[in-house]
């Protein structure tokens, strides 16, 4: 009895994972008159991430058929009372879930991909319009600019945390939760095409309920969540320096007397990097925190006081590439400044 209560629990959260999680795709019709008037170039990209988000669906049914193996088993459950047999099933049912729920982390970590991908091509083509337009649309459109940057950079702390996280289950809803960021952030991106593309009335309200049905949802941010993230995110997007202080309880950042933090700068790009990517260029547990200076993403890993344990340690990282960075108090500044500062 026991056995069969523990599967019937297992079933319960593998039927949640698998069938209450609604999955977000943008409006094809909506997304066709955008890649219409785009450059070739990005026409080209956007193409090719639509092959991406195929790929990222075929992990999905993948996932799927995993689930109804699992239904499966809970019908062979039915009327067996030999708590042998019973145990068998309970393994082979547990093996099952975790392929289901893998391929599922790995399906949203693809349409995360995509997605970060497609918000940079919008970004990008959407500033021929900001640059020309004027009068009250060029108002909204700047704010739904930010509002989306904004739901962007939500959706990578989300992604941050879950670098850290371990549990399967825990990892899915964390992508899941970041994939929906993602979405409302590209949904605000179309609001301004339809600005701006003389798009009726009634797509622009249907763009609008999207949002909001997305919204009602979204999770309020976790105490955890709040340590990623800066109060600064609502400047200018242009002028904006972002930066997610991880603070975990077995990590804190302590205070030194120059104010100045040392860091190992690792990677840099104009567009997001994925963990995977990451993780290969820098391989030990150690945080990665990630910075946007000027349109480009920078990840960088330590936090020390000084010149000399920043130096220590870039010795040991095994990234050829890497170099010592310096932020005073939020701002970056010259690494031989400081150096002199704290000789002075």
């Amino acid at each position: 009895m026991k056995m069969k209560l523990i599967l019937l629990c297992l079933f319960s959260v593998t039927f949640i994972y698998s069938f209450s999680q609604k999955e977000y795709f943008i409006d094809i019709e909506r997304a066709q008159l955008i890649k219409e008037q785009l450059n070739e170039k990005d026409k080209s990209k956007i193409v090719s991430l639509e092959g991406d988000e195929k790929k990222a669906e075929g992990l999905m049914q993948v996932a799927d058929d995993y689930y109804i193996q699992l239904s499966n088993y809970r019908l062979q459950l039915d009327g067996i009372k030999d708590r042998k047999k019973s145990r068998k099933i309970l393994k082979q049912s547990v093996k099952v879930e975790n392929k289901a729920l893998k391929s599922r982390i790995e399906s949203l970590d693809n349409y995360h991909e995509v997605a970060v991908q497609k918000y940079q091509v919008y970004k990008n083509d959407l500033q021929k319009f900001l640059n020309t337009a004027k009068g009250s649309e060029v108002d909204s459109a700047k704010l739904w600019e930010k509002i989306a940057y904004n739901y962007f950079e939500r959706a990578e702390v989300k992604v941050q945390i879950a670098y850290h996280t371990v549990n399967h289950g825990d990892l899915f809803n964390i992508y899941t939760e970041a994939y929906k960021m993602e979405q409302i952030g590209i949904l605000y991106q179309e609001q301004i095409y339809g600005l701006f593309l003389a798009w009726s009335q009634a797509d622009l309200i249907r763009i609008n309920e999207e949002i909001n049905a997305l919204i009602k949802n979204e999770p309020l941010n976790s105490e955890s969540e709040e340590n990623f993230v800066s109060n600064d995110f609502r400047q200018s997007i242009d002028s904006i320096v972002y930066e997610k202080v991880v603070v975990y309880d077995t990590v804190t950042v302590k205070e030194n007397v120059s104010g100045l933090i040392f860091k190992i700068q690792i990677a840099a790009s104009k567009t997001p990097l994925s963990v995977a990517s990451l993780r290969k260029i820098y391989h030990a547990d150690e945080i990665i925190n990630t910075v946007v200076e000027n349109e480009w993403y920078k990840y960088s890993v330590g936090m020390f006081d000084t010149y000399r344990e920043a130096r220590k340690f870039k010795l040991n990282i095994g990234v050829s590439d890497s170099f010592i960075v310096v932020y005073e108090r939020g701002k970056k500044v010259d690494v031989s400044d400081a150096i002199d500062s704290q000789q002075e």
